[in-house]
């Protein structure tokens, strides 16, 4: 009874877990969703001090951009560095209502004061009438950083961001046994320190140091000797045991994480390893130094701030060579969930 306890309490978990890793997945599968702001008709001053006047813009929030529209179509997206301010008409000072303040924050230049407008004369000369063709005058921003809008092209432009160089996380959780492993013993909390460093794009370096415990069962629902004449159960004698076991050591490993698409993304990991871990307080056969052992995760990080997540994960460790001398075959695996802080290096 306690073992099918165990069993749907786990699942449970997973079930909860999977509800909240669900809508983060699709997220990362459906990343045009976006949700805007209100469209503003404003003058646009980026940073190298060139002015974009009475154009639409529009900031994409998921994207970390703001878009912006001329009267004849063109678009053109722009992260917070590229921009020095906004303004309306009248020259009011506008950026803060349009733009978060992270994006505040980030602003690539000083926007300049409002140039006085000239006044009117007191005897003004007559002005001329107008050419039967008006001129027509270039816009000072480079043409090729516009893009007309067509069929081909994304009407929700992005932003390219950067990705950690460095991932440090901590985490902690709880796994159990997988069918009977580690000699009957009951699941424990574990703790895990992770440390991934980039090699190239998504992928990483990842390494860490694993301490798990393991509570005792009380008693091995299995013989241990020689049988015995006049045991009334069974003919064998039982062995009884009062310490939790543990497992530690530190382990090395690939991992791959999610490249970013928005300044504060939901990123998802998929790692594995090898390590060297002891084994202390179980009746083990061999008793060796230290084991062989797999290491796997995969998980979710989900933004808490600029350059830190919460992370949520499933965890597998596989010990091959363990043996506890009665089990018909040597490998112990269990499983378990865990969460941890991450804090990123950029």
């Amino acid at each position: 009874m306690t073992q099918l306890n165990r069993r749907l309490g786990l699942a449970l978990v997973l079930v909860a877990t999977i509800s909240l890793a669900v809508p983060a997945m699709a997220r990362i599968i459906t990343p045009d969703r976006t949700t805007s702001e209100a469209l503003f008709r404003c003058t646009v001053v980026l940073a190298d001090g060139w002015e974009l006047a009475d154009v639409a813009a529009t900031w994409f929030a998921d994207e970390g951009v703001l878009v912006i529209e001329r009267t004849d179509g063109a678009r053109r997206s722009l992260r917070p560095e590229d921009l020095a301010g906004l303004r309306d008409a009248a020259g009011r000072d506008i950026t803060r209502e349009i733009l978060p303040a992270w994006a505040v924050d980030r602003l690539g230049g000083d926007m300049p004061p409002v140039a006085p407008r000239p006044q009117p004369s007191p005897h003004p000369e007559p002005v001329p009438d107008p050419p039967a063709t008006w001129p027509v005058i270039d816009d000072p921003a480079p043409a090729d950083t516009w893009q007309e809008i067509g069929s081909a092209g994304p009407r929700n432009p992005r932003a390219p961001t950067q990705d950690p160089r460095v991932v440090f996380s901590l985490e902690t959780g709880y796994s159990a046994p997988h069918d009977g492993h580690f000699g009957n013993y009951d699941g424990g909390i574990g703790f895990e320190g992770v440390l991934r460093m980039q090699i190239a794009g998504p992928l990483y370096f990842s390494g860490g140091y694993l301490f798990q415990t393991l509570r005792n069962p009380g008693y091995y629902d299995w013989p241990m000797g020689a049988p015995v004449q006049d045991d009334d159960c069974c003919g064998y004698p039982y062995y009884s045991i009062d310490d939790d076991g543990e497992i530690r050591g530190p382990w090395a490993g690939i991992s791959l994480i999610s490249t970013a698409r928005s300044p504060r993304p939901v990123r998802f990991y998929l790692e594995g390893g090898l390590g060297r871990f002891t084994v202390d307080g179980m009746p083990v056969w061999g008793w060796d130094d230290a084991y062989l052992g797999y290491r796997m995760g995969a998980g979710f990080m989900f933004p808490v701030g600029d350059q830190a997540t919460f992370d949520l994960g499933f965890r597998a460790l596989h010990l091959p060579n363990l043996d506890f001398g009665w089990s018909p075959d040597d490998g112990q695996t269990m499983i378990g969930i865990n969460v941890g802080l991450s804090l990123l290096g950029f």
